[in-house]
Formats: C-alpha cells, structure tokens, sequence
C-alpha cells in the first residue's frame, strides 16, 4: 500500500495520469523542508543557478554556472568568488556605494572608490580622511608608515 510503506513525510510526485511516487530526497514534516544531502535547489528551470551542499557543512552558491559564494564550517570561512573568476564584490554604506570594492579582474580593492589603481587605493574626502592606529604592542607601526610616506 502506497501510504503506508514507510514513506512518512516525504514530498509526493505525480509519476503518470495514475500513479503517485513518494521522493525519499525529499522530507517535510510540516514546519521543516529537506533535500537529502548533496542535493541542489535549482532556480530559473536550468542547471546553472543553484544552491548546493557540497560536503557536509559546506554550501555553495552557483549564479549563471560561476561559483559565486562558499560558506564552509569546517574551515571557518565565507568565500567570495570561490571559482576564481572575474567577479566584483561591492559592499554598500548608508551613504557610500563603493564603501568597500574588490575588483576580481584586476585583484584591487578600493575603500571609497569602485576602481582602485593599486592593490589597496583609499579615497575619502572631507574631515574622514584616513587613520591608522596603533596599539603598544607595535610601536615602531607610525615610524615605518611616516618613512614610507615621505619617500
């Protein structure tokens, strides 16, 4: 008998004009939704947008095929661009759209500026300018960034 052969909580599917399958991939329990594991939620009815655990506490985020975001417990880590490609990451202020800007073409970041012209190019204007601090367990810190400002 179909409904009771085991197959508690699982998503049901139409096979046919007739026939019923119970998913074993799929559980719901009705306040918890799960796909077994290593399985992909695919969006936009392809293959090349999807959600996917790829090992045990490790979720990667495919965007058009591109491995766009990695958020991984075993090494204690979220990885942006994980695939290594040509991606930008933006991080916007309330007031600052460009508050934060790694350029993954060119492997820059900007602070205030969505093309950095150096491995760390900082633009800021009016009283915000740009300060290093330094606590005392570094204190020779302020002499080898004054020595290398005035080169």
């Amino acid at each position: 008998d179909f409904m009771s052969n085991g197959s508690n909580n699982r998503i049901v599917t139409a096979t046919g004009t007739d026939a019923m399958n119970a998913e074993a991939n799929l559980l719901f329990d009705g306040t918890n939704f799960a796909i077994a594991a290593t399985g992909k939620i695919l969006f936009d009815g392809g293959d090349n947008t999807y959600i996917h655990e790829e090992s045990a506490d490790n979720l990667q985020f495919q965007v058009g095929g591109k491995n766009m975001f990695r958020l991984h417990e075993g090494n204690s880590e979220a990885v942006f661009n994980d695939g290594g490609v040509s991606l930008d990451f933006r991080v916007e202020g309330d007031s600052d759209t460009n508050l934060l800007f790694a350029d993954g073409s060119a492997d820059k970041v900007g602070i205030g500026t969505n093309s950095p012209d150096t491995k760390l190019d900082i633009t800021a204007s009016g009283v915000q300018g740009v300060v290093i601090n330094q606590d005392g367990s570094n204190a020779d810190i302020s002499s080898r960034l004054l020595e290398t400002c005035k080169m």
